[in-house]
């Protein structure tokens, strides 16, 4: 039997939900507009899914939070999202970590920032590696770019982030996944059509390699539906004449 808990009653709006399983239940973490700005909170649950803790403020400044994404890291969780605060041009934001305890959700340090860009940062996934962490996200404007970087257990940056140049479309939502190596699969609007496409990459090394096609959508590339990768699987929204479906694809890696 199925049972809904309530993880929170305040007012505001709530998106971007993430959660991720830790050794005495889970740590659960949104994006929230009880302050009338979207900041990132999140709260630790029992395995009856029960608070143990109230909610945990990870960020308080000026500017929107979105995509948050969360990982099981060592003895705590990683929780990376796009983050517009400090900008000086609107909605233009850039991908921040923070390291969370497992036990109380709340932050262990202040939020860093990856790479401050001057294009617009969004879409980030964190993957888990033999010596840390990995993450991928996009970067916008004329010449899209994916970047990828390899963390410690920290959240810090273990080495400078690599960039990967996107010259088939315009960057959606992106999927990682590691093992020995990383894949990466990025989901592109291709003049109006979507594409997927996708490499390998080894932490800590640059990217030397394009995005190879994968495969192509029925409808528009969509944000709505984050793609999610595991192995050689993959599960990606489309759209199709009657609405929205997911397709699941199996992915041979080379």
């Amino acid at each position: 039997k199925l049972n809904q808990k309530m993880i929170t009653r305040t007012p505001g709006e709530k998106s971007d939900l993430a959660a991720v399983a830790v050794s005495d239940g889970w740590v659960v973490a949104w994006v929230d507009e009880r302050s009338g700005d979207p900041d990132v909170y999140a709260t630790k649950l029992n395995k009856y899914l029960q608070a143990a803790g109230p909610d945990q403020r990870i960020t308080n400044a000026k500017g929107a939070a979105t995509g948050l994404t969360l990982l099981q890291a060592g003895d705590g969780v990683l929780a990376a999202w796009a983050d517009a605060s400090g900008s000086t041009t609107g909605g233009v934001a850039d991908i921040q970590v923070a390291k969370l305890s497992a036990k109380t959700a709340a932050a262990l340090a202040a939020p860093v920032v990856l790479k401050k860009t001057a294009a617009h940062s969004f879409s980030p996934h964190l993957a888990r590696t033999a010596k840390g962490a990995a993450i991928a996200w996009l970067e916008g404007g004329s010449e899209p770019t994916l970047m990828l970087a390899a963390l410690d257990a920290e959240g810090h940056v273990a080495s400078p982030p690599a960039t990967v140049a996107i010259e088939s479309g315009a960057p959606m939502a992106v999927a990682l996944d590691c093992g020995s190596e990383c894949h990466v699969a990025v989901v592109l609007d291709a003049n109006g059509r979507g594409v997927v496409s996708g490499f390998s990459w080894t932490p800590g090394a640059k990217a030397s390699v394009s995005p190879a096609r994968l495969f192509g959508l029925s409808g528009h590339a969509t944000q709505t539906v984050r793609p999610a990768l595991l192995g050689s699987a993959l599960l990606v929204g489309d759209e199709s004449g009657t609405g929205g479906l997911l397709r699941s694809a199996e992915i041979t890696w080379r």
